[in-house]
């Protein structure tokens, strides 16, 4: 996910959370559309055109109601579709989780094959941030009217599992699997079918 992306969202947040909630998922597309509409930009401008605009002040009473109203419509449209964003978005990110593992399995050996401190380094950020986001909450930190942060902070520990996935991986509960596979089957008695029942 880009930058622009993450900040934009930010800081629609307060006024349009329905779009700011799209932008972070899989409709991210449909919700850079609307934004491009509210603030009068062609269409295809792209998120970037978008956060140059929001970042440069750009911003006015007019285009933060055109905005309002997008929301507005977009919040009908996903209540009347029983859409959720916040699932769809966490099945996006599991999902994109599950592709990654092979990938993680694959950099956890050239990592071994090829010792580099890189990994362990943003392993430890990524650490300190979720731990950090965590202190914050108990110390009263609320971001529960934001749902740009509590989209980040998902995004945030999801990651933290591929991290802990690269350096420990799944191979603790499928060695118990193999282990009780093999215990459930005695090596001496050999393995038979069925013969095919007759007519």
């Amino acid at each position: 996910m880009s930058a622009n992306l993450k900040n934009t969202g930010i800081a629609i947040a307060s006024f349009a959370p329905t779009l700011a909630a799209m932008l972070v998922g899989p409709m991210a597309g449909t919700a850079i559309s609307a934004i491009e509409t509210a603030l009068n930009l062609q269409p295809d401008s792209g998120i970037d055109s978008i956060a140059n605009l929001i970042q440069g002040g750009s911003l006015t009473p007019e285009t933060i109601a055109a905005l309002k109203v997008a929301d507005q419509k977009h919040a009908e449209i996903m209540g009347q579709q029983g859409i959720d964003i916040a699932k769809v978005n966490a099945d996006h990110e599991k999902a994109f989780t599950a592709i990654a593992a092979p990938d993680c399995r694959n950099e956890r050996k050239l990592h071994i094959m090829q010792p580099s401190f890189v990994p362990a380094v943003l392993s430890v950020s990524v650490t300190l941030s979720v731990f950090g986001v965590i202190v914050a909450f108990m110390m009263g930190v609320d971001v529960s009217d934001n749902p740009v942060a509590m989209q980040l902070f998902g995004s945030l520990t999801t990651g933290w599992g591929t991290v802990m996935a690269y350096w420990f991986g799944t191979t603790r509960s499928s060695n118990e699997k193999n282990a009780l596979l093999a215990q459930s089957i005695p090596s001496n008695v050999p393995v038979t079918t069925a013969p095919p029942a007759k007519a």
